[in-house]
């Protein structure tokens, strides 16, 4: 049974991982559920509570890393508060009407609508719709790390 459950463990990380780039899937926090499913089914034959408390830390700072970037890259990029919102509001319109694809075209549409609202010109609007992109394709790549961190970390602890 541990080498099942071992396996089901390997299949559910490697998920995670796929999940951090397709939005579908909860990524990293997929992987941490599986990690602690392991460690309650297995008790002591599993992998440690520090080790767990750990990668709990990485997938929270995960998390707020994502939720930050898009804007943070938005403003980076001369965008406004009015722009951050729209990359906001068109990362999750986007997730929503167009799935996975939505993740890379909402905020950046959302941004461009936003600051072209605001009055600006439409180059400065690309400018910031370009820096919400940025940040998007900058959030799948923490997401992806620290899925592939968990996968590494638990295959060379087990």
């Amino acid at each position: 049974m541990e080498i099942l459950l071992y396996f089901a463990v390997l299949f559910f990380l490697v998920l995670g991982i796929a999940g951090a780039v397709v939005p579908i899937v909860p990524g990293p926090v997929l992987g941490l559920a599986a990690l602690f499913l392991h460690k309650l089914l297995l008790g002591s034959a599993s992998v440690s509570w520090s080790f767990l408390a750990f990668a709990a830390l990485a997938v929270a700072a995960a998390t707020v890393v994502d939720l930050v970037l898009c804007g943070a890259a938005t403003r980076w990029f001369g965008g406004t508060r009015q722009g951050i919102i729209g990359a906001v509001f068109g990362l999750v319109g986007g997730l929503v009407l167009l799935g996975p694809v939505g993740l890379l075209v909402g905020p950046v549409a959302g941004a461009v609508l936003f600051e072209w609202i605001e009055q600006r010109s439409l180059p400065r609007a690309a400018r910031a719709g370009a820096g919400a992109t940025v940040g998007a394709l900058a959030a799948v790549l923490v997401r992806a790390g620290v899925a592939l961190g968990l996968l590494l970390a638990f295959l060379a602890a087990a």
